[in-house]
């Protein structure tokens, strides 16, 4: 069984030109072995950044959501950019049930002041 996605739980302006959202994750069934979960915005480009770069679950913390956090550099973007980010999730574990198990991406949608005449292009 994946990883379950939880809903999105918050999002705030970092600083002038980077804003951020949380979502969570939590395994649905306890493993056998530790799963490692790598969250990845790979196609999104330079203007994301995803963490922590892994999630560790176990047979204690399975259950437990953990925080994924999505930054994106606003100041990359052009006015009318999509500030959608497609985060994929890849697993490897010892336990043949989550092992390269198929994980569903996330799409985290991260509110911008990029209308607000603060992008790039402006």
């Amino acid at each position: 069984p994946p990883p379950h996605a939880g809903a999105l739980r918050d999002f705030h302006y970092v600083s002038p030109g980077v804003s951020e959202a949380h979502y969570t994750l939590r395994l649905t069934s306890p493993p056998a072995h530790p799963v490692h979960v790598t969250p990845s915005a790979g196609a999104a480009g330079g203007h994301v950044h995803v963490s922590p770069a892994e999630l560790v679950f176990d047979e204690h913390n399975w259950r437990t959501p953990q925080r994924v956090r999505v930054l994106v550099l606003e100041d990359l973007l052009l006015p009318d950019d999509d500030a959608r980010v497609r985060v994929a999730h890849r697993a490897r574990s010892a336990d043949r049930a989550y092992h390269r198990a198929r994980l569903d991406a996330r799409l985290v949608d991260v509110p911008t002041v990029c209308g607000d005449g603060r992008c790039a292009g402006d």
